[in-house]
């Protein structure tokens, strides 16, 4: 007998599935119940800039076990659940990596987050010697995965115009993923191309509804079958989306559902 056909939803985390309790980034109860509704007949998974350790973290607290493959550190890795294997993992171009580690040593800028399949770290301009090594060490042995800038305070044009100038920047993409947050990561990453690889996973996945509020999500849409925005994102996104929910503080992902159910997409 023929399997049934699945549909899969991949949300977004911040600003999209995440909401805020008391300065806590939480899931809501809303979100979770129709997760889990959702789950019974279907595919349910994050694409996220986080790595796979916080995305885990959330998803236990909230009790919901992804029935696919995770999409981490903004596609970077693809990450099967079930056998706690990563199936996909691109890495920082060295060279840029390098050097924008040096920059933020040297300048006081804000801070740089940097993430390998299972560890994240910040650095500013008073990074110790011993962990500065540390992360040199990692970028030369092709461990890290993404980096990021934290620029709130900071004059981002000014330092975003120093980034684009850096030794291997034709090798990697700058794209903000919140107007406080910009995402460093290499061309062959992007959550619109780890999709795309999780399509060829699930050849059983007949559609794939997505749903994001930022830049960073941009191609992640524009590759999934119908895109939802939460009416808090980018006017980018907004202009993309097939259709809006409401904000990341109204249970956007559990009225995301309800369309899709309700209206039979």
């Amino acid at each position: 007998m023929r399997n049934k056909m699945k549909k899969i939803i991949v949300s977004d985390l911040d600003g999209t599935l995440l909401s805020y309790q008391n300065g806590k980034a939480i899931i809501s109860e809303e979100n979770i119940k129709m997760i889990k509704l959702w789950q019974k007949d279907n595919y349910f998974t994050i694409a996220t800039g986080r790595n796979v350790y916080e995305v885990k973290e959330f998803l236990k607290e909230a009790g919901i076990i992804p029935n696919t493959y995770l999409i981490c550190s903004n596609g970077a890795i693809l990450y099967d659940y079930d056998n706690d294997v990563i199936v996909n993992e691109e890495n920082m171009p060295i060279t840029y990596a390098l050097e924008i580690l040096q920059y933020f040593k040297n300048n006081d800028c804000g801070y740089l987050s940097m993430s390998t399949n299972s560890d994240s770290f910040n650095i500013n301009h008073q990074v110790s010697v011993d962990k500065y090594q540390k992360i040199v060490n990692l970028i030369e042995n092709n461990k890290i995965t993404k980096m990021g800038y934290y620029f709130k305070g900071y004059p981002i044009k000014e330092i975003y115009n120093d980034l684009s100038k850096f030794a291997g920047v034709e090798e990697v993409d700058l794209i903000f993923s919140s107007d406080t947050y910009l995402d460093i990561q290499g061309k062959t990453t992007s959550k619109g191309k780890a999709l795309n690889k999780l399509r060829k996973h699930l050849k059983e996945a007949n559609k794939i509804y997505a749903i994001g509020d930022y830049l960073n999500d941009y191609d992640l849409l524009l590759n999934s079958d119908l895109a939802f925005a939460p009416n808090n994102s980018a006017k980018e996104i907004i202009e993309i989306a097939d259709y809006i929910a409401s904000d990341c503080h109204n249970h956007a992902v559990a009225e995301m559902v309800e369309i899709i159910i309700k209206e039979q997409l």
